[in-house]
C-alpha cells in the first residue's frame, strides 16, 4: 500500500512537472507567469521542492514558500497545512504577495468512488465543499451564500493539461476527470455528498 502511494507521489509529480512544461503564458500584464504549487502535507511537496531549483524561501503565517524554477517554469511551492482556511490563506498569498498567476493543488484523497483506485489520479473539473451549509438562514445545503454557487469550476486549460500530461507521463496509472469534495472533515458516507 505504502509502495503504491509513494508511487503515485511520484507519478504525481511528474504529472506537475510535464503540466508546467506545456503552460501557456497568461497575462497578469507583466509577463511573468508565476505558477503556485499548494499541498496539505510534506509528502505531498517535497518531491516537488527536491526537484525544484529552489532561490529564495518565505515565512508567511506559518508556511514556508518556497520561490524557484521547476524545469522551465518560475514556481512557488509550499505546504499549507490541513483545511480548506490554511489553503484559502495560502492560495491568497500566493496571489498576492508572489504575484502568482495559476495555482496548482495537489495532494492525495480518498475518493467515494468504486471505480477509483489508491494511485489513480484525479484532475478537478470543478469542487464542492462537502461539509459546508448555510440552510440556517435560508440558503441550500452546499450554496456559497449571496453567490447562486455551489461548485468552482476548474481552469480549462489547466485541466486539459493535466489529463494529457497524466496520459503522457503513466499511461498505466488511469487518469479520471471528474468533481473534487473538499472539506475539514473526513466524509467515508455517499449520504454526505453534495450533487
Amino acid at each position: 500500500m505504502k509502495k503504491k502511494l509513494i508511487l503515485a507521489l511520484t507519478v504525481l509529480t511528474v504529472v506537475i512537472c510535464t503540466i508546467l512544461a506545456g503552460c501557456a503564458s497568461s497575462g497578469t500584464g507583466t509577463g511573468k507567469e508565476i505558477i503556485g504549487i499548494i499541498g496539505a502535507m510534506d509528502d505531498e511537496v517535497n518531491t516537488l521542492k527536491h526537484a525544484a531549483n529552489i532561490k529564495k524561501t518565505t515565512t508567511v503565517a506559518g508556511m514556508e514558500f518556497c520561490e524557484g524554477r521547476l524545469g522551465k517554469k518560475d514556481v512557488v511551492i509550499v505546504r499549507c497545512g490541513v483545511g480548506k482556511v490554511n489553503a484559502g490563506v495560502c492560495a491568497n498569498t500566493l496571489i498576492n504577495d508572489f504575484g502568482c498567476t495559476k495555482v496548482i493543488n495537489t495532494g492525495v484523497a480518498g475518493s467515494l468512488d468504486n471505480a477509483i483506485d489508491i494511485g489513480d489520479i484525479v484532475v478537478s473539473e470543478d469542487t464542492v465543499q462537502h461539509d459546508f451549509t448555510a440552510e440556517a438562514v435560508g440558503f441550500a445545503k452546499g450554496e456559497i451564500p449571496y453567490t447562486g454557487l455551489y461548485a468552482f469550476p476548474a481552469d480549462a486549460e489547466l485541466r486539459a493539461a493535466a489529463v494529457k500530461a497524466a496520459n503522457e507521463a503513466a499511461p498505466e496509472i488511469k487518469a479520471f476527470e471528474g468533481r473534487v469534495c473538499s472539506g475539514d472533515q473526513s466524509s467515508q458516507q455517499k449520504s454526505r455528498r453534495i450533487p
